[in-house]
């Protein structure tokens, strides 16, 4: 698991972007780009946002990830909140023997959020931009993952989810994964003539458009079980 848009925007909304290397007061560290401080002086060049965002990527998955890897069991949305976490407060904070690591090690991730939002200090005072920031990681770990087969009607959901059993054991089942597979086909062509021509494979009249009731995102899970 690496770290996602969405986690490297909440990295870079908290950090905000310079493109010039400024002293750190809090830190006591020369910082540039978004937070990057590693091997970073005075006299650093500046950098673009762009190579900024590539950097920030980098090292994320190059410094801080492994050690969410030594943490079984993380969500995406639990990963990404601990990689702003600990791109902001260090990688010690997850290690196992520390009271949030071992608390996320035993799956008891809301007293490990709770923890985390004890991590508002900066040279000995709270600081508001910490507090807002904590609160921001602990709601997007805490927020489950959205499965994406909600967006699948009932009987859509049920063929993929047969589908998928079936292929555990596909020696075994050969003959209902061709005839599963081929109802979800069907299935997949009716979204697309729904979608460009406005009526059902029988003539029945429907709303044109992909973006009615989720008929693209419904389209391409079905063509990826389908392929």
């Amino acid at each position: 698991m690496h770290i996602s848009e969405n986690g490297l925007r909440l990295i870079e909304r908290f950090e905000g972007f310079v493109s010039h290397p400024y002293w750190d007061a809090y830190g006591k560290c020369w910082t540039r780009g978004f937070g990057e401080t590693e091997g970073i002086t005075g006299s650093s060049p500046w950098i673009g946002r762009a190579e900024a965002q590539v950097k920030l990527k980098r090292l994320i998955e190059e410094r801080y990830e492994p050690a969410l890897h030594a943490i079984p069991g993380l969500d995406q949305n639990e990963f990404d909140a601990l990689c702003s976490f600990i791109w902001n407060v260090g990688t010690g904070a997850v290690a196992a023997g520390t009271m949030i690591g071992d608390l996320l090690r035993a799956r008891e991730i809301r007293q490990a959020a709770d923890s985390m939002l004890q991590w508002v200090h900066a040279g000995g005072v709270v600081l508001q931009g910490l507090v807002t920031r904590r609160r921001a990681e602990v709601d997007l770990m805490l927020t489950p993952v959205a499965n994406p087969f909600d967006v699948l009607e009932p009987h859509e959901r049920e063929e993929v989810v047969r589908y998928e059993h079936l292929l555990k054991h596909p020696r075994l089942h050969e003959h209902a994964l061709r005839v599963v597979k081929a109802r979800l086909v069907v299935m997949r062509k009716a979204l697309w003539v729904a979608a460009e021509r406005g009526h059902l494979p029988d003539g029945k009249p429907v709303e044109k458009g992909w973006n009615v009731r989720n008929r693209g995102e419904r389209y391409l899970l079905l063509l990826s079980r389908t392929r």
